[in-house]
């Protein structure tokens, strides 16, 4: 049987079933099926109620009638049956929606849960590009005792301290260099911002064009050599 026949078969049985039934089971039914099928279990459930108000109004009618004994037997056989029906077919449509909704109460709860990780995820990455934008926001700092280890370990020389003038936080990095310096009775020779270039290094940033910056390639390689990459 062709793809399409087995939809067109599958179609017509649903159009022959109630909705509340499921032919491939309450797992692997879809929300919107879990949804009709619920429906339609407190529709049938009303019919089934209404059946059995019907059926017992009919004996309370068969009773005031006053029949003869043979007749009013026969004429409640079809009314008790009426009523075990509708008793029987709301007892187990109940339990039959209590299932779908147990079923559908799970899946939005894996929803909820969900969500809820995917919220936690997104405010935990926010949180941390709030971190990361402080904190490149904030000026650069040294830490005056691992900057003081390092100095230490070469004895006392003469040092120039430059800095770029249109850098926001450089001059107060520049002072902090030279105080710790000084402290460390190195001699400054120079304490001054960068001139800007002219001639050929006119177009280069100040930093670079006085040898103080020099470009990421160059700086991996050098990297690359200190840690026996390259030679």
């Amino acid at each position: 049987m062709s793809n399409h026949a087995h939809k067109a078969t599958k179609k017509v049985r649903k159009l022959l079933l109630p909705a509340w039934y499921l032919p491939e089971g309450t797992i692997n039914a879809s929300d919107d099926e879990l949804g009709s099928a619920s429906s339609s279990c407190e529709s049938w459930g009303l019919v089934c109620g209404a059946l059995v108000v019907a059926a017992v109004a009919a004996e309370v009618v068969i009773a005031w009638i006053e029949p003869p004994y043979g007749l009013f037997l026969r004429l409640s056989l079809p009314t008790d049956i009426a009523v075990a029906f509708g008793i029987v077919g709301e007892v187990l449509l109940g339990m039959r929606n209590n299932r779908l909704q147990t079923e559908l109460r799970r899946r939005s709860d894996g929803k909820v849960t969900e969500a809820n990780l995917r919220a936690a995820k997104a405010l935990e990455g926010a949180h941390f590009a709030y971190k990361a934008a402080k904190e490149n926001a904030e000026p650069r700092k040294l830490v005056p005792k691992e900057f003081k280890e390092y100095i230490q370990k070469a004895p006392p020389a003469k040092a120039e301290v430059l800095y770029v003038r249109e850098c926001a936080d450089c001059l107060w990095l520049a002072f902090s260099i030279r105080a710790l310096l000084m402290g460390a009775k190195w001699e400054i020779t120079e304490y001054r911002p960068l001139e800007q270039p002219t001639g050929e290094k006119a177009h280069l940033p100040a930093a670079m064009a006085a040898g103080g910056a020099r470009t990421w390639r160059h700086n991996n390689r050098q990297t690359a050599a200190f840690l026996g990459g390259v030679r």
